[in-house]
C-alpha cells in the first residue's frame, strides 16, 4: 500500500484526512484477511442436527461485517441435508 502525502501548501486538517483514509484502508485489508483466516478455520459439519445424514456444500452467501475500519464483505459457505426436499423437512 502506498500513501502520498503532498506535504507543500499543506495543512493540518488535509494531512489528517489523508492519514486518516489510508488508516480505514490497511484496517479493511487487514478484516479481509482475518475474515478469511477465520472461514479456513470453521470446522466443516458432516452431518444433519435433525437426522444425522452427511451434509453437502450449498454454495455460499455473503454477509457485511461492519467495523470501525469500514464495511468488509465475507462469504460463508451453506451446507444442506442431502434428505432436505423443498417440500418437506429431513425424514
Amino acid at each position: 500500500m502506498e500513501v502520498h502525502l503532498a506535504t507543500e501548501h499543506a495543512d493540518i486538517g488535509s494531512l489528517e484526512r489523508v492519514v486518516t483514509e489510508a488508516l480505514a484502508r490497511v484496517g479493511q485489508a487487514l478484516w479481509a484477511e482475518l475474515v478469511g483466516r477465520l472461514e479456513v478455520a470453521l470446522p466443516v459439519p458432516l452431518a444433519c442436527a435433525a437426522c444425522g445424514r452427511r451434509l453437502v456444500a450449498n454454495g455460499r452467501v455473503s454477509r457485511r461485517l461492519v467495523t470501525l475500519a469500514g464495511e468488509v464483505e465475507l462469504r460463508r459457505r451453506r451446507y444442506r441435508c442431502r434428505a432436505y426436499r423443498p417440500a418437506r423437512s429431513c425424514p
